[in-house]
């Protein structure tokens, strides 16, 4: 990594996980038994069919770059109203 130019870093990989939880932060539920891939690089993140559940239901998360630095998040999945 070139100290020196840290604008030239280059980076890319991949960090797989298996039954793990994902909490959000605060007022958001925490997703459970969370398993899948999140693929990195200097530029963004991207992950695709990551699973978990939410509320002991079954979902699938999404990760996105976009443009100005944002990230997208998608959560799929379903719950009924009493569960909430």
């Amino acid at each position: 990594m070139p100290l020196r130019r840290v604008a030239d870093t280059t980076v890319k990989g991949s960090y797989q996980f298996s039954a793990n939880r994902i909490d959000p932060g605060t007022n958001l539920p925490t997703l459970g038994n969370a398993s899948g891939q999140i693929d990195f690089t200097e530029n963004g993140v991207s992950a695709k069919q990551v699973r978990a559940t939410i509320f002991d239901q079954p979902a699938e998360l999404g990760i996105a770059s976009e443009a100005a630095g944002r990230v997208r998040v998608d959560l799929r999945g379903r719950v009924n109203a009493q569960t909430i």
